[in-house]
């Protein structure tokens, strides 16, 4: 089985990587950091150099272009996808929704909103029908809005019913 992993180079990233590359799955490590996707890869090669090394793959999910690209990629190299775990996400900053920055919310939700639906535009047709799994990585916070994290709520509200609706 083939494993997708959006911030793949984060820390859920790379536990969720360890554990499906110990059941025996191919894993691809998404994220834009270049260099994080690459230590992150490396790093788990180290940890477990009996398993196939994960793919690093450099992917800012904010462009459904690059998305595209890193599935084709990913297909061409581990071959059919299985999984996706859709787990790229940034929190903002943590302040009174009175001084939130506006840019500063338009990339929460550019990362994760426009990033979850980019990612699942790409990646259903190759999934459907296969039997795959897709997860969205969500949070408590989309449900009770805790204070100074107006973005991020919104945010992660928004995947909940994303992911309803899917």
């Amino acid at each position: 089985r083939t494993a997708v992993i959006t911030g793949g180079a984060g820390d859920i990233g790379r536990a969720t990587a360890r554990l499906l590359l110990a059941s025996g799955a191919s894993v691809a490590l998404l994220d834009r950091d270049h260099g994080a996707v690459r230590r992150a890869a490396s790093q788990l090669a180290s940890a477990s150099p009996t398993s196939a090394p994960a793919l690093p793959v450099v992917c800012d999910v904010r462009s459904l272009e690059e998305v595209t690209a890193a599935l084709e990629r990913i297909h061409q190299n581990l071959g059919p996808i299985d999984l996706v775990f859709n787990n790229a996400g940034y929190q903002g900053v943590f302040v009174p929704v009175d001084r939130y920055p506006a840019d500063d919310f338009r990339t929460v939700l550019d990362v994760n909103v426009l990033g979850v639906f980019h990612v699942l535009q790409a990646a259903v047709p190759r999934l459907r029908g296969r039997g795959s799994v897709i997860v969205n990585t969500a949070s408590f916070a989309g449900v009770v809005g805790p204070p100074n994290m107006v973005a991020y709520a919104a945010s992660k509200g928004a995947l909940n019913t994303i992911t309803l609706s899917l």
